[in-house]
Order: structure tokens, then C-alpha cells, then sequence
């Protein structure tokens, strides 16, 4: 066989981390789109 698969729980510890990451940016570039916008 070859290299063993990621686990599910390691998959959504990876899921959670990118999203989480996303929407701080997310959350960061909306804030200053209302600042400029004003």
C-alpha cells in the first residue's frame, strides 16, 4: 500500500483552520471596504 490517509478528524482539524483563517480575512477586509466607503 502507500502512505496512510489522513484521518477524518485530522481533515476537519484542516477544514476548520482554513476556514477559520478565511473569515478572519474575510471579516478584516469588509471592516476596512466600510471604512473607505464612508
Amino acid at each position: 500500500m502507500g502512505a496512510e490517509p489522513v484521518s477524518e478528524a485530522q481533515q476537519l482539524d484542516n477544514f476548520f483552520e482554513k476556514t477559520r483563517g478565511m473569515s478572519i480575512v474575510f471579516c478584516h477586509s469588509s471592516h476596512f471596504y466600510l471604512l473607505f466607503e464612508r
